[in-house]
């Protein structure tokens, strides 16, 4: 009881503070009010609806109905005004109460008030109320001490308990309704009508952290029971699950509690190194063949992979939780001193949830769990049932391992997923049975868990399909976003197992997709290894052929040729092809992703000849393409055309029921469409496979989706309209929007582009409503200086030439006004000679030889009423940054300068503030970094310097930045996301990731704070650090270890700190066992935050080991205080920002944080090292006034250094603007 009235004295000794604490009288009973009230509010959905006259389109709500009724939106708004109450989000959570208050309180009762509570009056208005009760409780020694109980806008209590000495103890509850989803009147008044259900959670908490019994209740049924012990879930757990159950003797519909889940949580820590076979079983991994009664019965859903843990963690190195946000992984890496490690996943892999990514590889799990080992969750028996009570799984472990992974049951009782372990090939076999019992699936895996191959249903196996050895079957039913990826790039080999980067197959594979509902074949590819030659057939739903593919490569994979087949009817589309490998267009590779694809023919660059024939003859005559309500075919000699349903239902439905009637008679008026539709959305690619004039037409924009058809927008083309000559577009080809106006033209001369191309669009007036905005983002702060019709304008945006397909002459793109927005030439396909571009700002002028731009590439920045500025002049040859390039400030001076050679740095790269003082620095050799300087406020702030043989790429991306430029930009309102991102010092340019490297860093006056190396972002080995003055202050020699000073007490090491006097001589020797470093704002600097165990003292009397220790920022701000004992921390501890403003306070026993601590904005004024500002904002001070009363309050509760429990409260002081607070006075 002493201790916590001690930190509180402590924490306010440091800074008094007066406040006023008004009364109220309730029921004749005298209460303090507290100063900071519960928030409420109602969902913006809710908000929305509420307000009257607003003129709706469409209201989406929560839940995600739609209102796109105003009536129907105005009865919902008369329900939630008449009965305001029940519409209130409520937030009470027992993670947090009431927002700590850090001025000292009178002891007593205390009521707290809603605010944003309001009720409606007759005349329909809001009237805010502020004297509607939040909670009851009472305060101690400013803390919460005694009963405490909330009450929602209903005035129901839904959280209440008992504190002792501001932490819970004993049962707490807490009851909760769920949201309503509110989708009509009806529904409203409903859930008005009836009384409220609440969920009701029973919490038992000792010393303010979870411990001992937990229930949950719904309806009065309890669903849920187990125990907590120190803030984590333990010992036995029952998951209950109240469901639906009709009584059809007795035709009476009543509900039923079934046990759902039953598992105890393991007490003890064991390694194990066995496997898990299973990662997952997810309903979508599923083949759908075996859900035919998927709307009926429950799918084995179980993630087993929150059954184990790795016995090992990124953060080992870490003692209290804050280091692993604050320290070098985090922090450091934004704010560019130190970088993390190299790494990022490029691109998606096969089975990936086989794999885990460590240190920037992907690492199997089953070397991992072989390796490092793995904690199981559970101990004893862990068991799930589904509804109708039938077991899913059971598993058994004992002594922290699995004994054995137990099989997976369908809901009817039977096996769906075994694991059979087969002691003579010391293999796992995966077996997977369907809904009736049917294998239709086995995976085999060695000892390890390492997958081999897989095999496939029998019953596929009978079809004499098998092609050679190999064979691979996938039904599915395919869907058309999906159709390009599942024809080439998903063709997968060799059983699923991983195929090397060399091609060692022989035989023939064969790739089988069918339906899932009847397996009629929908796609068949073949891949023969031996001769190198890929052949794809699709069919439609009715089972005619689509589209016909093959494809042959070159023995070494760098050629391909081959023929592509679409068929429509009496109609077929051949494109012949060929060309080579592209390693442009290949993915990213890491050498520990497994290949299991062959080479792709997405990967080549080809080029192809396309003729369209009509009954073997090559077609000429006269084509339409459109859209309608219904799909409609019509083809002869010599005429196309072809309507394709634009989504409408009453038509489609139309064609499902011809599918059925065709499948059962073999006959339909629709046979024609059905022909060509490759899913059962009967829709397929005509128009993207047919007719190549559609590629420059933009015909339907690609639209695949109904949804996406029914909603185009101004420019969508509808129809399109030209003539075919021997197979081949030839002559002017047109396309049209909905309003019968041009939208693209162009003329094509036996199948070649010949002659200009123009496009068209419409300009629109920017909408008066938000609710009309258009696709156009008029938000956007480049559309201020945009000048806009008054009514919607339809103007010519694009024209270019073509020769022979290729562009030849200049390309043109225009405003509605008329005015060039860009202009370039092109000989033979590549640009060449001068081009610019330009948009309402910013204008770019530059050359181009043979499609790279050359010579000086020139911008300017032209704001009305102002002089045009120069903002950077950039010099290329071939594409590649050349000789000197620099950008200017807004006065005309340099900002950044540089010298390439072929895109290499060859000379200094240099950056300059407005008044010419260089502020970055970059020194080469060998076209690589080798020495790095940044400053800031004009003072040298840091030094890096590098070994040029770790072959660093520099890339100078703030070449075209210039602090100016962006200043002028923001006071126009163009330049606000540069401004609102934190700004924490000069960005350094070199990355430093996976490398060692040299830092200085230095003082305002030049002397030096601190020197020493890193690795990776992490320092390392020894440190020297120093005074303003020039004073070496200590050593600090980075290493981690493990310190254990008796059976029950250790630490994890962060380094040794060498403590010395002015005249050089050691004082002392500490480990740190705490260590949080930050960015510093303020000082545009990091600073360490440590915490020691002191093994060395010269002599007794600096009472380092035992006595009252102060210890001290490198600028001789107090850093931290209290007691040492045996070289530990002990007692009450308080800690201080770099401007010695209390920040922490809290106790130590042994060296560890224990108890309930205090951490945040506890002198109320942000620390300013915490407010990263750009400097160059126009309203700096003013943002950061308001930025200082943004307080962020931390309360941790501790046990023997673990954290136990954390509560976040944010306290906005803008809000209290003065009312109830004086400043501070400073206490003499």
């Amino acid at each position: 009881m002493k201790k916590i009235s001690t930190l509180i004295f402590l924490l306010c000794s440091t800074v008094i503070w007066s406040q006023t604490v008004k009364q109220t009288t309730i029921a004749g009973q005298t209460y303090h009010v507290y100063p900071y009230p519960e928030y409420v509010s109602m969902g913006w959905h809710l908000e929305r609806a509420l307000k009257k006259h607003e003129e709706v389109d469409v209201a989406v709500i929560e839940g995600f109905y739609e209102l796109e009724e105003a009536p129907q939106k105005k009865s919902i708004s008369k329900v939630v005004r008449k009965n305001s109450d029940f519409f209130f989000n409520n937030h009470f959570v027992l993670e947090t109460d009431i927002t700590p208050s850090l001025d000292p309180l009178p002891d007593g009762k205390y009521v707290q008030f809603y605010s944003g509570y309001f009720k409606f009056d007759n005349k329909d208005k809001r009237v805010y109320d502020e004297q509607k009760v939040a909670g009851y409780f009472e305060i101690k020694n400013n803390v919460l001490h005694g009963a405490a109980y909330w009450l929602n806008t209903l005035g129901d209590t839904v959280k209440f308990g008992r504190f002792h000495e501001g932490k819970k103890e004993g049962v707490w509850t807490l009851r909760s309704t769920p949201n309503i989803q509110v989708y009509s009147a009806k529904n409203a008044n409903d859930y008005c009508a009836q009384k409220p259900i609440y969920t009701v959670e029973k919490n038992t908490f000792n010393n303010g952290v979870l411990n001992g019994m937990y229930e949950k209740y719904e309806s009065g049924d309890l669903i849920e029971k187990g125990n907590y012990t120190e803030g984590k879930e333990s010992g036995e757990w029952f998951i209950y699950e109240r469901v639906f159950d009709y009584d059809f003797i007795r035709k009476i519909a009543k509900t039923k509690v079934v046990l759902k889940q039953h598992f105890t949580y393991a007490s003890k820590e064991n390694i194990s190194h066995k496997p898990y076979i299973r990662q997952q079983i997810f309903s979508y991994d599923l083949p759908r063949k075996y859900f035919v009664f998927s709307n009926y019965y429950e799918k084995p859903e179980i993630d087993f992979l929150r059954f184990w843990e790795y016995a090992t963690n990124a953060e080992s190195t870490l003692e209290l939780p804050e280091e692993a946000f604050n320290g070098y992984g985090d922090d450091m890496e934004m704010y560019g001193e130190y970088d993390g490690p190299e790494g990022t996943l490029e691109f998606p892999i096969d089975n990936y949830e086989d794999y885990t990514f460590v240190n920037g590889k992907m690492i199997e799990k089953c070397k991992l769990i072989d390796s490092i080992g793995i904690y199981n969750i559970y101990d004893g028996i862990y068991e799930e049932f589904y509804d109708n009570e039938q077991l899913k799984v059971r598993l058994e472990f004992k002594n922290g391992e699995l004994v054995a992974e137990d099989t997976v049951f369908w809901e009817n009782g039977k096996p769906f997923d075994v694991i059979y372990f087969d002691p003579i090939q010391n293999l796992y076999e995966n077996r997977k049975y369907d809904f009736n019992g049917t294998l239709y699936e086995v995976n085999v895996y060695d000892v390890k868990g390492k997958f081999i191959k897989q095999t496939l249903d029998p019953y596929f196996r009978d079809k004499n399909i098998v092609i050679g050895n190999e064979k691979a079957i996938l039904v599915e039913e395919p869907s058309y976003a999906s159709r390009g990826i599942s024809k080439w790039y998903t063709f997968e080999v060799n059983h699923n197992d991983t195929l090397s980067t060399e091609n060692t197959l022989t035989g023939t594979i064969t790739l089988e997709k069918k339906w899932y509902n009847d397996t009629t074949e929908w796609m068949n590819t073949v891949y023969d290894a031996d001769q190198r030659v890929l052949t794809t057939t699709v069919k439609s739903c009715i089972g005619t052929a689509t589209h016909d593919y093959s494809a042959e490569f070159d023995s070494e994979f760098k050629t391909i040729r081959g023929k592509s087949t679409f068929y429509l009817n009496d109609l077929q589309f051949i494109e012949t092809f060929n060309g080579n490998f592209e390693p442009m267009r290949q993915f990213g590779l890491r050498d520990s992703f497994p290949q299991s694809r062959i080479v792709n023919p997405f990967l080549y660059s080809t080029t192809s000849e396309q003729v369209l024939y009509y009954k073997e003859h090559p077609f000429s005559g006269k084509v339409m393409l459109s859209t309608a309500s219904e799909t409609s075919i019509s083809i002869s000699a010599n005429k196309i055309k072809i309507a394709i349903s634009n989504g409408n239902e009453k038509f489609t439905k139309k064609l499902e029921k011809e599918f059925e009637k065709y499948k059962k008679t073999g006959k339909s008026k629709y046979k024609d469409i059905l022909a060509i539709s490759e899913n059962r959305l009967f829709h397929g690619s005509i128009f993207s496979d047919f007719f190549p004039a559609n590629n420059m037409l933009n015909l339907f924009q690609n639209k695949t989706n109904y949804d996406e058809l029914t909603a185009m927008n101004l420019t969508s083309i509808v129809r399109i309209e030209g003539n075919m000559s021997q197979g081949k577009p030839d002559g002017i080809w047109r396309a049209f929007d909905k309003d019968n106006k041009l939208m693209s033209e162009c003329v094509f001369s036996n199948g070649s582009l010949n002659g200009k191309l123009k496009s068209f669009a419409y300009a629109v007036p920017k909408p008066k409503k938000q609710d009309d905005l258009y696709m156009y983002d008029y938000e956007d702060p480049m559309a201020k200086f945009d000048s806009l019709p008054a009514k919607k304008v339809y103007y010519l945006q694009n024209e270019l030439n073509f020769k022979n397909d290729m562009i030849s002459g200049d390309e043109i793109n225009y405003d509605w006004t008329g005015k060039i927005l860009s202009k370039k030439t092109y000989v033979d396909g590549y640009e060449q000679g001068p081009a610019f571009e330009r948009n309402s700002v910013l204008t770019v002028s530059l050359n181009y030889e043979n499609g790279l731009p050359d010579g000086k590439i020139v911008t300017k920045l032209h704001l009305p009423g102002k002089d045009t500025l120069v903002i950077n002049e950039l010099n290329v040859q071939s594409g590649s940054l050349q000789g000197e390039s620099k950008s200017y400030h807004t006065n005309g001076k340099i900002s950044k300068r540089g010298f390439f050679l072929n895109g290499m740095p060859i000379d200094d790269y240099e950056g300059y503030d407005t008044l010419g003082t260089r502020f970055h620095y970059v020194k080469f050799e060998y076209s690589f970094p080798v020495e790095e300087k940044i400053w800031e406020s004009n003072q040298l702030s840091v030094r890096y310097l590098f070994d040029w043989r770790d072959s660093i790429y520099f890339q100078p991306t703030d070449l075209y930045e210039s602090t100016s430029v962006e200043a002028l930009l923001y006071s126009t309102g163009l330049a606000n996301g540069a401004y609102n991102t934190p700004y924490m010092g000069r960005p350094s340019l070199v990355e430093k990731g996976g490398i060692d490297y040299h830092m200085t860093k230095y003082f305002p006056n030049d002397s030096v704070s601190r020197d020493g190396a890193l690795s990776s972002g992490k320092k390392v080995g020894c440190w020297q650090f120093f005074s303003y003055e020039g004073e070496k202050l200590y050593e600090v020699e980075y290493f981690d270890s493990v310190l254990k000073i008796n059976d029950t007490i250790q630490f994890k090491s962060k380094g040794i700190l060498f403590d010395f006097d002015a005249t050089g001589n050691l004082l002392s020797k500490s480990y740190i066992i705490e260590k949080f470093e930050k960015y510093d704002c303020a000082h545009s600097d990091h600073y360490e935050v440590r915490q020691f165990y002191t093994f060395w003292q010269a002599h007794d009397s600096l009472h380092r080991i035992n006595g009252y220790v102060k210890n001290y920022y490198d600028n001789g701000t107090i850093q931290s205080e209290g007691t040492m004992q045996n070289g530990l921390p002990t007692g009450i501890w308080k800690f201080y920002d770099p401007f010695g403003k209390l920040n922490k306070v809290g106790e130590y026993a042994l060296g560890k944080r224990t108890g309930r601590w205090l951490n945040g904005d506890l002198s109320k004024t942000k620390y300013l090292g915490d407010i990263c500002m750009n400097p160059n904002l126009p309203d700096l001070e003013e943002q950061i006034k308001r930025q200082e009363k943004l307080l962020d309050i931390y309360i941790e509760y501790f046990k023997n250094g673990k954290l136990l429990r954390t509560e976040f409260y944010g306290l906005d002081l803008n809000e209290f603007e003065e009312e109830g607070f004086e400043e501070p006075i400073d206490e003499k």
